[in-house]
């Protein structure tokens, strides 16, 4: 079956259009990340300074998986609140973690750097 013209468009618009009954779970969910906001910005802070330790040579084993658990915890919340290419992001840093490689200072400074602004936006508004 094809649709062509405006059907096409009323069609596509429904498409991305939330129901009624999912706004308001996506605004209930836009509440709720605003009381986690900060606790998941302190996250991306742990993971920051274990990516100025690595870059100083003075990560740990101990502190590399506590970042580990950290980029998993970050990973689980954000995509619970709809931030997708956030999850994506702290999944990618979990494994780089998980590796126990030497971190590369430039890349996890690019991902976390990514990280934060990925998180500047509200969940669920596109």
């Amino acid at each position: 079956m094809r649709i062509v013209g405006a059907q096409s468009y009323r069609l596509a618009c429904a498409l991305d259009m939330p129901s009624e009954g999912e706004a308001d779970d996506h605004a209930a969910l836009r509440a709720i990340w605003q009381e986690h906001r900060a606790e998941t910005l302190d996250r991306v802070a742990a993971l920051e300074r274990a990516a100025t330790l690595a870059r100083d040579g003075r990560l740990t084993e101990a502190e590399r998986e506590n970042a580990r658990r950290e980029a998993h915890t970050l990973a689980g919340t954000v995509a619970f609140f709809g931030f997708r290419e956030a999850s994506r992001i702290a999944s990618e840093v979990q494994r780089f973690f998980s590796e126990g490689q030497a971190p590369d200072p430039e890349w996890l400074h690019d991902r976390l750097t990514k990280l934060r602004d990925a998180l500047e936006g509200l969940p669920y508004t596109s």
